[in-house]
């Protein structure tokens, strides 16, 4: 499969500053490109009937860049304030593996592992001072899922129970900027989730 797909983030915001009878104007052009192209493929009755096997993989790139102005208008007069131009490029492969066994009578048990991966970016939010906030990392997973789906009376109950636990890596997370003015998407070190669903 192929996919592709390309955004332009045009923001343009004015911050009054009553205390200094002064609004700050801030524009930011942010076009993002990216393209994908990953393949998937199942082994039926691997080993013995009923078992298969399923692998895939898929490549990333994305290009996202940040052309920022601001500047100070105050008395009539326009001041510039701060600009900078940015560039980020990301690659990332991601493979997927499933087992998976189906009974003659339908009753199914799988056990999935899967690499998950989300691309970095910009804040439009952040102080002047704090360069290192102008952008944010990629975060990446690694997904666990053990699962059964069963049925009885002839199909007239089904049941499904599944296992799962995802191993974060660099999450991103919103937090408040240091001055208050608004919010930043930060990498956490490390998170994990875990869970269990349920139906009948």
């Amino acid at each position: 499969g192929l996919f592709a797909f390309h955004q332009n983030i045009h923001r343009d915001l004015n911050v009054e500053i009553p205390a200094q009878s002064m609004i700050n104007k801030k524009l930011y052009e942010i076009p993002t490109y990216g393209i994908a192209v990953f393949h998937q493929s199942t082994l039926d009755n691997f080993i013995w009937n009923g078992l298969s096997l399923t692998a895939g993989v898929r490549f990333d790139y994305e290009h996202a860049e940040n052309d920022y102005n601001s500047h100070n208008i105050k008395d009539g007069n326009i001041n510039p304030a701060e600009a900078f131009d940015l560039k980020l490029n990301f690659r990332q492969v991601t493979p997927k593996f499933t087992i998976q066994y189906t009974s003659d009578n339908f009753q199914n048990m799988y056990a999935s592992v899967t690499r998950g991966y989300k691309a970095g970016g910009f804040n439009t939010s952040f102080d002047k001072d704090k360069k290192e906030d102008r952008t944010f990392d990629p975060e990446y997973s690694w997904n666990y899922e053990v699962g059964t789906k069963l049925n009885f009376l002839d199909h007239r109950i089904t049941a499904d129970l599944a296992l799962f636990y995802i191993d974060w890596k660099n999450q991103q997370v919103f937090q408040p900027i240091e001055s208050g003015k608004g919010r930043k998407l930060k990498n956490a070190g490390k998170s994990a989730s875990t869970g269990i669903e349920a139906s009948i």
